[in-house]
């Protein structure tokens, strides 16, 4: 969602929507998730509310946990 996006603490580079992105978290070194921005970074501070990023891939997620068949 937007808020969590436009949050003090917060920083994001300016990207056009459609982008792939990567998700990181505070204190931690890898993303937690990848997804598409439904918005620009300029529109996602302007509207400040709503989805602003369609998720593809997130941490613990049934690819995360794909193992492949043994043979």
């Amino acid at each position: 969602m937007a808020p969590g996006l436009t949050h003090p603490a917060s920083s994001m580079e300016d990207v056009e929507k459609g982008t792939l992105v990567a998700l990181y978290i505070e204190g931690k070194q890898h993303a937690i998730a990848l997804g598409r921005t439904l918005m620009s970074t300029k529109e996602i501070r302007e509207i400040n509310k709503g989805p602003a990023v369609e998720l593809i891939h997130f941490l613990n997620d049934a690819f995360w946990r794909f193992e492949p068949k043994k043979k």
